[in-house]
């Protein structure tokens, strides 16, 4: 779904998305496999199909892979980031924007929305399918 409605608006809006580039998928199972948790099949999609990247200019899905590049942003280096300020482990960042973080709860795989600052919840939804409708629909 996530990946179907980025597919179908990058053919009319090429400036919504700007992928980081597709991840082999052999290479991805290998490195989600270091974590032990599962995680949202619709955020391994993906990761799988473009790699993450920056949607409406402001919204960045994490690398799933490390990267030494520095305009790539990736998700172990800003789960260990936050984790050493405080953030709760039982939950697993994979998007930011210029004051949010949003993560999945590692056992649930419920979503919530934290701001930066204090890490305090400023939305919470049942998965990642609501949280990217309500995402996408304030956005587009």
């Amino acid at each position: 779904m996530i990946v179907e409605k980025i597919r179908t608006e990058l053919k009319h809006n090429p400036s919504v998305f700007f992928p980081y580039g597709a991840v082999g998928q052999k290479q991805l199972s290998k490195t989600l496999k270091i974590y032990d948790f599962r995680f949202p099949e619709e955020l391994v999609e993906l990761w799988y199909t473009f790699g993450g990247g920056d949607l409406f200019q402001e919204e960045t899905f994490l690398y799933p892979l490390v990267t030494e590049k520095q305009e790539i942003q990736d998700i172990k280096r800003h789960n260990e980031f936050y984790l050493k300020k405080g953030f709760d482990n039982k939950w697993f960042i994979f998007e930011t924007d210029s004051v949010n973080l949003a993560a999945f709860h590692k056992s649930t795989q419920e979503i919530a929305v934290f701001f930066y600052k204090d890490f305090s919840v400023r939305q919470k939804h049942p998965n990642i399918k609501h949280w990217f409708d309500d995402l996408w629909n304030e956005n587009v």
